[in-house]
Protein backbone atom coordinates (compact mmCIF):
# COMPACT_ATOMS: atom_id res chain seq x y z
CA UNK A 1 0.00 0.00 0.00
CA UNK A 2 1.35 3.40 -1.01
CA UNK A 3 2.08 6.16 1.49
CA UNK A 4 0.70 8.61 -1.07
CA UNK A 5 -2.98 9.51 -1.05
CA UNK A 6 -4.98 11.47 -3.62
CA UNK A 7 -7.30 13.91 -1.85
CA UNK A 8 -10.54 14.46 -3.75
CA UNK A 9 -13.17 14.67 -1.02
CA UNK A 10 -13.38 18.44 -0.81
CA UNK A 11 -15.78 21.01 -2.21
CA UNK A 12 -14.84 21.72 -5.84
CA UNK A 13 -12.52 18.74 -6.39
CA UNK A 14 -12.12 17.77 -10.02
CA UNK A 15 -10.26 14.64 -11.07
CA UNK A 16 -11.30 11.54 -13.01
CA UNK A 17 -10.22 7.95 -12.46
CA UNK A 18 -6.81 7.35 -10.94
CA UNK A 19 -4.58 4.64 -9.54
CA UNK A 20 -1.36 4.79 -7.55
CA UNK A 21 1.66 2.63 -8.31
CA UNK A 22 4.50 3.12 -5.86
CA UNK A 23 5.10 6.90 -5.92
CA UNK A 24 3.44 7.40 -9.31
CA UNK A 25 -0.12 8.50 -9.92
CA UNK A 26 -1.92 7.83 -13.19
CA UNK A 27 -5.10 9.85 -13.57
CA UNK A 28 -7.64 11.13 -16.07
CA UNK A 29 -9.56 14.39 -16.19
CA UNK A 30 -13.15 14.44 -15.01
CA UNK A 31 -15.48 13.99 -17.97
CA UNK A 32 -18.47 16.27 -18.45
CA UNK A 33 -21.31 16.06 -20.99
CA UNK A 34 -20.48 17.39 -24.44
CA UNK A 35 -22.41 20.54 -25.31
CA UNK A 36 -24.22 20.07 -28.61
CA UNK A 37 -26.00 23.27 -29.45
CA UNK A 38 -26.47 25.40 -32.57
CA UNK A 39 -24.65 22.75 -34.58
CA UNK A 40 -21.47 23.22 -32.54
CA UNK A 41 -19.92 20.68 -30.16
CA UNK A 42 -18.16 22.12 -27.10
CA UNK A 43 -16.00 19.98 -24.80
CA UNK A 44 -15.30 21.22 -21.27
CA UNK A 45 -13.22 18.40 -19.78
CA UNK A 46 -10.11 20.55 -19.33
CA UNK A 47 -9.29 21.37 -15.73
CA UNK A 48 -8.21 19.54 -12.62
CA UNK A 49 -7.85 20.28 -8.94
CA UNK A 50 -6.96 17.62 -6.40
CA UNK A 51 -4.80 17.15 -3.34
CA UNK A 52 -1.79 14.97 -2.57
CA UNK A 53 -1.00 13.77 0.92
CA UNK A 54 2.26 12.17 2.00
CA UNK A 55 1.46 9.86 4.90
CA UNK A 56 5.10 8.87 5.24
CA UNK A 57 7.58 10.19 7.78
CA UNK A 58 10.02 10.60 4.88
CA UNK A 59 9.93 13.09 2.03
CA UNK A 60 8.53 11.71 -1.22
CA UNK A 61 9.12 12.59 -4.86
CA UNK A 62 5.79 12.00 -6.60
CA UNK A 63 5.27 11.75 -10.34
CA UNK A 64 1.79 12.42 -11.70
CA UNK A 65 0.67 11.43 -15.20
CA UNK A 66 -2.67 12.84 -16.35
CA UNK A 67 -4.02 11.26 -19.55
CA UNK A 68 -0.55 9.96 -20.43
CA UNK A 69 2.18 7.67 -19.11
CA UNK A 70 5.26 9.27 -20.66
CA UNK A 71 6.47 12.82 -20.11
CA UNK A 72 8.52 12.73 -23.31
CA UNK A 73 5.38 13.27 -25.41
CA UNK A 74 4.84 16.66 -23.73
CA UNK A 75 6.89 19.56 -25.05
CA UNK A 76 5.53 22.60 -23.20
CA UNK A 77 6.31 23.61 -19.66
CA UNK A 78 3.12 23.69 -17.65
CA UNK A 79 1.99 26.37 -15.22
CA UNK A 80 0.76 24.50 -12.17
CA UNK A 81 -0.87 26.34 -9.30
CA UNK A 82 -1.34 25.17 -5.78
CA UNK A 83 -2.01 25.83 -2.13
CA UNK A 84 -1.63 24.00 1.16
CA UNK A 85 -5.11 25.00 2.30
CA UNK A 86 -8.05 24.52 0.00
CA UNK A 87 -9.97 27.59 1.25
CA UNK A 88 -7.26 30.02 0.11
CA UNK A 89 -6.53 31.42 -3.35
CA UNK A 90 -4.05 29.31 -5.28
CA UNK A 91 -0.69 30.67 -6.45
CA UNK A 92 1.86 29.59 -9.12
CA UNK A 93 4.20 26.82 -7.95
CA UNK A 94 7.78 27.35 -9.06
CA UNK A 95 9.66 24.48 -7.40
CA UNK A 96 8.06 21.67 -9.38
CA UNK A 97 8.67 20.11 -12.78
CA UNK A 98 5.61 20.08 -15.04
CA UNK A 99 4.93 19.58 -18.75
CA UNK A 100 1.81 19.55 -20.92
CA UNK A 101 0.59 19.35 -24.50
CA UNK A 102 -1.63 22.38 -23.59
CA UNK A 103 -4.69 20.23 -24.13
CA UNK A 104 -5.36 17.29 -21.80
CA UNK A 105 -2.04 15.68 -21.01
CA UNK A 106 0.14 16.58 -18.03
CA UNK A 107 3.22 15.34 -16.26
CA UNK A 108 3.93 16.79 -12.81
CA UNK A 109 6.77 15.96 -10.45
CA UNK A 110 6.43 17.31 -6.93
CA UNK A 111 8.43 16.79 -3.74
CA UNK A 112 6.39 16.43 -0.55
CA UNK A 113 7.97 16.58 2.88
CA UNK A 114 6.88 14.20 5.60
CA UNK A 115 3.13 14.26 6.34
CA UNK A 116 2.67 17.19 3.92
CA UNK A 117 -0.51 17.88 1.94
CA UNK A 118 -0.66 20.08 -1.15
CA UNK A 119 -3.43 20.87 -3.62
CA UNK A 120 -2.63 21.15 -7.34
CA UNK A 121 -4.50 22.66 -10.29
CA UNK A 122 -4.00 23.99 -13.81
CA UNK A 123 -6.08 27.05 -12.90
CA UNK A 124 -6.44 29.51 -10.03
CA UNK A 125 -8.87 27.32 -8.13
CA UNK A 126 -11.38 29.22 -5.97
CA UNK A 127 -13.94 27.20 -4.06
CA UNK A 128 -17.48 28.28 -3.33
CA UNK A 129 -16.88 29.00 0.35
CA UNK A 130 -13.97 31.32 -0.42
CA UNK A 131 -15.89 33.11 -3.17
CA UNK A 132 -19.06 33.50 -1.12
CA UNK A 133 -17.11 35.13 1.71
CA UNK A 134 -15.21 37.38 -0.70
CA UNK A 135 -18.30 38.72 -2.44
CA UNK A 136 -20.44 38.96 0.67
CA UNK A 137 -17.77 41.20 2.23
CA UNK A 138 -17.53 43.35 -0.91
CA UNK A 139 -21.31 43.61 -0.97
CA UNK A 140 -21.37 45.21 2.48
CA UNK A 141 -20.00 48.50 1.16
CA UNK A 142 -22.38 51.49 1.52
CA UNK A 143 -23.16 51.89 -2.19
CA UNK A 144 -24.00 48.22 -2.79
CA UNK A 145 -27.28 46.35 -2.42
CA UNK A 146 -27.43 42.54 -2.32
CA UNK A 147 -30.40 40.85 -3.98
CA UNK A 148 -31.28 37.15 -4.22
CA UNK A 149 -32.96 36.71 -7.60
CA UNK A 150 -33.49 32.93 -7.50
CA UNK A 151 -32.25 29.52 -6.44
CA UNK A 152 -30.03 26.95 -8.13
CA UNK A 153 -31.08 23.32 -8.61
CA UNK A 154 -29.69 22.48 -5.16
CA UNK A 155 -31.32 25.59 -3.64
CA UNK A 156 -28.17 27.71 -3.43
CA UNK A 157 -28.84 31.44 -3.61
CA UNK A 158 -28.38 33.22 -6.95
CA UNK A 159 -27.08 36.63 -5.87
CA UNK A 160 -26.75 39.97 -7.62
CA UNK A 161 -24.92 43.00 -6.23
CA UNK A 162 -26.51 46.28 -7.34
CA UNK A 163 -24.93 49.74 -7.51
CA UNK A 164 -25.96 52.36 -6.44
CA UNK A 165 -27.84 51.06 -3.44
CA UNK A 166 -30.43 53.75 -2.81
CA UNK A 167 -31.67 54.45 -6.34
CA UNK A 168 -34.27 52.22 -8.05
CA UNK A 169 -32.71 50.19 -10.87
CA UNK A 170 -35.31 51.41 -13.39
CA UNK A 171 -34.23 55.04 -13.19
CA UNK A 172 -33.70 55.67 -16.89
CA UNK A 173 -29.91 55.43 -16.79
CA UNK A 174 -28.04 52.72 -18.72
CA UNK A 175 -27.58 49.58 -16.67
CA UNK A 176 -24.45 47.42 -16.87
CA UNK A 177 -24.96 43.72 -16.24
CA UNK A 178 -21.64 42.05 -15.42
CA UNK A 179 -21.38 38.29 -14.92
CA UNK A 180 -18.78 35.61 -14.25
CA UNK A 181 -18.77 32.03 -13.05
CA UNK A 182 -20.78 30.35 -15.81
CA UNK A 183 -17.77 28.02 -16.20
CA UNK A 184 -16.55 27.57 -12.62
CA UNK A 185 -12.99 26.37 -13.21
CA UNK A 186 -11.98 29.40 -15.27
CA UNK A 187 -11.20 31.75 -12.35
CA UNK A 188 -13.00 34.62 -14.09
CA UNK A 189 -14.38 35.66 -10.70
CA UNK A 190 -11.18 37.69 -10.31
CA UNK A 191 -12.73 40.05 -12.88
CA UNK A 192 -15.99 40.63 -11.01
CA UNK A 193 -14.08 40.86 -7.73
CA UNK A 194 -11.87 43.59 -9.20
CA UNK A 195 -14.87 45.49 -10.58
CA UNK A 196 -16.69 45.41 -7.25
CA UNK A 197 -13.51 46.60 -5.53
CA UNK A 198 -13.27 49.43 -8.08
CA UNK A 199 -16.93 50.45 -7.68
CA UNK A 200 -16.24 50.84 -3.98
CA UNK A 201 -13.46 53.40 -4.64
CA UNK A 202 -13.93 57.15 -5.21
CA UNK A 203 -13.19 56.82 -8.94
CA UNK A 204 -15.57 53.93 -9.29
CA UNK A 205 -18.31 55.75 -7.43
CA UNK A 206 -18.04 58.60 -9.91
CA UNK A 207 -19.46 56.21 -12.52
CA UNK A 208 -22.53 55.77 -10.35
CA UNK A 209 -23.54 59.30 -11.35
CA UNK A 210 -24.15 58.05 -14.88
CA UNK A 211 -24.87 54.32 -14.77
CA UNK A 212 -26.35 51.46 -12.76
CA UNK A 213 -24.23 48.35 -12.25
CA UNK A 214 -25.47 44.84 -11.54
CA UNK A 215 -22.72 42.33 -10.78
CA UNK A 216 -23.43 38.59 -10.66
CA UNK A 217 -20.13 36.89 -9.78
CA UNK A 218 -21.30 33.29 -9.28
CA UNK A 219 -23.75 32.43 -12.04
CA UNK A 220 -23.44 28.67 -11.50
CA UNK A 221 -22.97 28.00 -7.75
CA UNK A 222 -23.70 24.27 -7.92
CA UNK A 223 -21.03 23.94 -10.58
CA UNK A 224 -18.51 25.50 -8.22
CA UNK A 225 -19.52 23.16 -5.42
CA UNK A 226 -19.01 20.04 -7.53
CA UNK A 227 -15.92 21.19 -9.40
CA UNK A 228 -17.54 21.22 -12.83
CA UNK A 229 -15.72 22.86 -15.70
CA UNK A 230 -18.75 24.14 -17.56
CA UNK A 231 -22.10 22.65 -16.57
CA UNK A 232 -24.66 22.75 -13.79
CA UNK A 233 -25.71 19.62 -11.88
CA UNK A 234 -28.12 18.64 -14.67
CA UNK A 235 -25.26 18.66 -17.19
CA UNK A 236 -26.44 21.90 -18.85
CA UNK A 237 -23.73 24.28 -20.02
CA UNK A 238 -25.45 27.52 -19.11
CA UNK A 239 -23.36 29.68 -21.43
CA UNK A 240 -23.85 27.79 -24.68
CA UNK A 241 -27.31 26.49 -23.80
CA UNK A 242 -29.03 29.30 -21.94
CA UNK A 243 -32.42 27.73 -21.21
CA UNK A 244 -34.36 30.70 -19.93
CA UNK A 245 -37.64 28.75 -19.94
CA UNK A 246 -36.35 25.55 -18.30
CA UNK A 247 -36.85 26.03 -14.56
CA UNK A 248 -36.47 22.29 -13.88
CA UNK A 249 -33.08 21.70 -15.50
CA UNK A 250 -31.59 25.20 -15.68
CA UNK A 251 -33.07 27.37 -12.92
CA UNK A 252 -29.84 29.40 -12.99
CA UNK A 253 -30.83 30.58 -16.49
CA UNK A 254 -34.56 30.71 -15.76
CA UNK A 255 -34.22 33.08 -12.80
CA UNK A 256 -31.46 35.15 -14.38
CA UNK A 257 -33.65 35.82 -17.41
CA UNK A 258 -36.55 36.93 -15.23
CA UNK A 259 -34.19 39.21 -13.35
CA UNK A 260 -32.95 40.58 -16.68
CA UNK A 261 -36.51 41.34 -17.76
CA UNK A 262 -36.70 43.57 -14.70
CA UNK A 263 -33.38 45.43 -15.07
CA UNK A 264 -33.25 45.63 -18.92
CA UNK A 265 -29.47 45.94 -19.30
CA UNK A 266 -28.03 48.35 -21.83
CA UNK A 267 -24.53 46.83 -21.57
CA UNK A 268 -23.61 43.22 -20.84
CA UNK A 269 -20.07 42.10 -19.93
CA UNK A 270 -19.62 38.38 -19.30
CA UNK A 271 -16.13 37.35 -18.18
CA UNK A 272 -14.39 34.07 -18.90
CA UNK A 273 -10.77 33.02 -18.65
CA UNK A 274 -8.18 31.11 -20.58
CA UNK A 275 -6.11 29.12 -18.15
CA UNK A 276 -3.72 26.41 -19.36
CA UNK A 277 -3.84 27.31 -23.08
CA UNK A 278 -0.78 29.59 -22.98
CA UNK A 279 0.52 29.98 -26.54
CA UNK A 280 -2.78 28.92 -28.16
CA UNK A 281 -5.08 31.62 -26.79
CA UNK A 282 -4.89 35.35 -26.07
CA UNK A 283 -7.01 37.57 -23.89
CA UNK A 284 -9.60 39.21 -26.13
CA UNK A 285 -13.27 40.17 -26.48
CA UNK A 286 -15.90 38.38 -28.55
CA UNK A 287 -17.26 40.95 -31.04
CA UNK A 288 -20.49 40.25 -32.89
CA UNK A 289 -21.12 41.98 -36.26
CA UNK A 290 -22.40 45.55 -35.99
CA UNK A 291 -25.51 44.82 -38.06
CA UNK A 292 -26.85 42.73 -35.16
CA UNK A 293 -27.48 46.05 -33.36
CA UNK A 294 -30.33 48.43 -34.09
CA UNK A 295 -29.83 52.16 -34.66
CA UNK A 296 -26.95 53.96 -36.35
CA UNK A 297 -25.93 55.81 -33.19
CA UNK A 298 -25.68 52.54 -31.26
CA UNK A 299 -23.68 50.94 -34.07
CA UNK A 300 -21.27 53.88 -34.10
CA UNK A 301 -20.92 53.68 -30.32
CA UNK A 302 -20.20 49.93 -30.46
CA UNK A 303 -17.68 50.44 -33.24
CA UNK A 304 -15.78 53.03 -31.19
CA UNK A 305 -15.77 50.86 -28.05
CA UNK A 306 -14.74 47.78 -30.04
CA UNK A 307 -11.67 49.57 -31.40
CA UNK A 308 -10.65 50.66 -27.90
CA UNK A 309 -11.02 47.15 -26.54
CA UNK A 310 -9.07 45.58 -29.39
CA UNK A 311 -6.31 48.14 -28.79
CA UNK A 312 -6.27 47.18 -25.09
CA UNK A 313 -5.47 43.62 -26.15
CA UNK A 314 -2.83 44.56 -28.73
CA UNK A 315 -5.06 43.86 -31.71
CA UNK A 316 -6.60 40.59 -30.49
CA UNK A 317 -10.32 39.86 -30.78
CA UNK A 318 -12.66 37.09 -31.88
CA UNK A 319 -15.45 37.66 -34.39
CA UNK A 320 -16.49 34.17 -35.52
CA UNK A 321 -19.92 32.56 -35.63
CA UNK A 322 -19.82 31.76 -31.91
CA UNK A 323 -20.23 35.47 -31.10
CA UNK A 324 -23.89 35.30 -32.15
CA UNK A 325 -24.86 31.69 -31.42
CA UNK A 326 -28.65 31.89 -30.96
CA UNK A 327 -28.78 29.69 -27.84
CA UNK A 328 -26.55 32.04 -25.83
CA UNK A 329 -27.67 34.76 -23.45
CA UNK A 330 -25.57 37.25 -25.39
CA UNK A 331 -27.60 36.75 -28.56
CA UNK A 332 -30.92 36.79 -26.71
CA UNK A 333 -30.11 40.05 -24.95
CA UNK A 334 -29.26 41.88 -28.16
CA UNK A 335 -32.19 40.34 -30.02
CA UNK A 336 -34.71 41.42 -27.37
CA UNK A 337 -33.34 44.65 -25.91
CA UNK A 338 -30.54 45.75 -28.29
CA UNK A 339 -28.15 45.25 -25.36
CA UNK A 340 -24.53 45.96 -26.28
CA UNK A 341 -22.81 42.71 -25.35
CA UNK A 342 -19.24 41.71 -24.61
CA UNK A 343 -19.98 38.15 -23.65
CA UNK A 344 -17.48 35.35 -23.26
CA UNK A 345 -14.90 38.09 -22.78
CA UNK A 346 -11.74 36.08 -22.18
CA UNK A 347 -8.87 37.25 -20.08
CA UNK A 348 -5.84 35.00 -19.52
CA UNK A 349 -5.08 33.86 -15.99
CA UNK A 350 -1.49 32.97 -16.85
CA UNK A 351 -0.80 36.70 -17.21
CA UNK A 352 -1.07 36.75 -13.41
CA UNK A 353 -3.88 37.52 -10.99
CA UNK A 354 -3.13 41.24 -10.67
CA UNK A 355 -2.88 41.78 -14.43
CA UNK A 356 -6.14 39.87 -14.82
CA UNK A 357 -7.88 42.14 -12.31
CA UNK A 358 -6.38 45.31 -13.78
CA UNK A 359 -7.57 44.33 -17.26
CA UNK A 360 -11.11 43.77 -16.02
CA UNK A 361 -11.24 47.26 -14.48
CA UNK A 362 -9.74 48.82 -17.61
CA UNK A 363 -12.40 47.10 -19.72
CA UNK A 364 -15.12 48.61 -17.54
CA UNK A 365 -13.46 52.04 -17.76
CA UNK A 366 -13.15 51.92 -21.56
CA UNK A 367 -16.77 50.94 -22.08
CA UNK A 368 -18.00 53.51 -19.56
CA UNK A 369 -15.89 56.27 -21.09
CA UNK A 370 -17.18 55.34 -24.53
CA UNK A 371 -20.74 55.91 -23.37
CA UNK A 372 -19.83 59.13 -21.54
CA UNK A 373 -17.95 60.58 -24.52
CA UNK A 374 -21.00 60.07 -26.75
CA UNK A 375 -23.50 61.27 -24.13
CA UNK A 376 -25.25 57.94 -23.73
CA UNK A 377 -26.67 58.72 -20.30
CA UNK A 378 -30.21 57.59 -21.14
CA UNK A 379 -31.09 53.91 -21.62
CA UNK A 380 -33.63 54.95 -24.24
CA UNK A 381 -30.76 55.82 -26.60
CA UNK A 382 -29.57 52.19 -26.50
CA UNK A 383 -32.56 49.94 -25.87
CA UNK A 384 -34.84 48.95 -28.72
CA UNK A 385 -38.52 49.80 -28.86
CA UNK A 386 -40.67 49.13 -26.81
CA UNK A 387 -38.02 49.10 -24.04
CA UNK A 388 -36.33 52.21 -25.41
CA UNK A 389 -36.53 54.56 -28.38
CA UNK A 390 -34.22 52.81 -30.85
CA UNK A 391 -35.81 51.45 -34.01
CA UNK A 392 -34.28 48.88 -36.30
CA UNK A 393 -34.55 48.67 -40.06
CA UNK A 394 -35.91 45.86 -42.18
CA UNK A 395 -32.62 45.44 -44.07
CA UNK A 396 -30.64 44.60 -40.92
CA UNK A 397 -33.43 42.39 -39.58
CA UNK A 398 -33.43 40.32 -42.77
CA UNK A 399 -29.63 40.19 -42.75
CA UNK A 400 -29.51 38.92 -39.17
CA UNK A 401 -32.23 36.30 -39.67
CA UNK A 402 -30.66 35.13 -42.92
CA UNK A 403 -27.25 34.86 -41.30
CA UNK A 404 -28.60 32.86 -38.35
CA UNK A 405 -30.54 30.54 -40.67
CA UNK A 406 -27.55 29.99 -42.98
CA UNK A 407 -24.90 29.45 -40.29
CA UNK A 408 -26.86 27.47 -37.71
CA UNK A 409 -29.39 25.63 -39.89
CA UNK A 410 -28.34 25.22 -43.52
CA UNK A 411 -24.59 24.84 -43.02
CA UNK A 412 -25.15 22.44 -40.14
CA UNK A 413 -27.53 20.37 -42.28
CA UNK A 414 -25.07 20.31 -45.19
CA UNK A 415 -22.30 19.18 -42.86
CA UNK A 416 -24.42 16.36 -41.50
CA UNK A 417 -25.37 15.21 -45.00
CA UNK A 418 -21.72 15.22 -46.10
CA UNK A 419 -20.69 13.21 -43.03
CA UNK A 420 -23.46 10.71 -43.71
CA UNK A 421 -22.40 10.36 -47.34
CA UNK A 422 -18.79 9.89 -46.30
CA UNK A 423 -19.76 7.21 -43.79
CA UNK A 424 -21.84 5.37 -46.37
CA UNK A 425 -18.95 5.42 -48.86
CA UNK A 426 -16.55 3.81 -46.37
CA UNK A 427 -15.91 0.10 -47.01
CA UNK A 428 -17.55 -2.17 -44.45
Amino acid sequence: MSDIKVVDNFEGASIGNYHIRDDRIYATLKEEPLVKKDGIVHDYGWHFVFGLKNNSKNSKEIKIFINCDNKNVLKYKANILGQQKIDLDFFPLINIEAYTDTYRKYYIKVLLSEMETIYLSNTYFRNLKLLSNTFENLGKEPNCKREIYGKSIEARNLIAFIYPKNIPINNGRPTFLITSGFHPMEADTFATEAIMEYLNTDNGQNLLKYFNFVVIPISNPDGFYYGYNGCNVKGINLYWDFRERDAANAPEAYYLWRFILKIKPSIYIDFHSYTFQMHRKKASPYLKPLYFYKGNEVKNLVNIINKELVSLHNGSSYSGNSTYAPSTLSYKLTDKFNTVTYAKYHLHIMDGKEEFKNKAVNILKLISQGLISKNFFDENKILAYPYGHVRGNIKDTIRVKTRIFWVFKIKVLIKRILIKIQNLSQPT
